[in-house]
């Protein structure tokens, strides 16, 4: 076939790449049964947080580890709400709003910006809605 591979080689290319994409840290101890919020972990302080024997968040937790690409990972958050958290030295807006596409393409009912004293945003599709 000339001019190249057809849509659907791109397509099964891009499904094995993303299939050999390691989960998000935390990932192996989520509960594929339970449809609750997940809380996700950011910024250069996450992992200490993460690890923090304190009950600051009851449900499950995933992490980005601090300048990570977040398309690195593979987020399994389908049929889930997702907050996410920033402990420490924040990340890149970018890569904040990176992440928000991650988890909605990977099924993400919505995505919650929840950073401390900044009024929360929620991510839903294409768009922000101010809570």
């Amino acid at each position: 076939m000339a001019g190249g591979p057809s849509g659907a080689d791109d397509f099964e290319r891009q499904a094995n790449s993303i299939s050999k994409r390691p989960l998000a840290p935390y990932s192996r101890r989520l509960d594929p049964e339970a449809h609750n919020s997940i809380a996700v972990l950011t910024g250069d302080m996450a992992w200490e947080r993460a690890v923090s024997p304190s009950c600051w968040f009851q449900g499950a937790r995933l992490l980005l580890p601090f300048g990570e690409n977040p398309s690195r990972y593979t987020w399994p958050v389908s049929g889930r709400d997702c907050i996410l958290f920033s402990f420490g030295k924040e990340e890149l807006h970018e890569t904040l709003v990176r992440l928000s596409m991650e988890l909605v393409q990977a099924g993400a009912l919505f995505v919650i910006w929840n950073f401390g004293p900044k009024p929360a945003l929620v991510f839903r599709g294409q768009q922000w809605m101010p809570v």
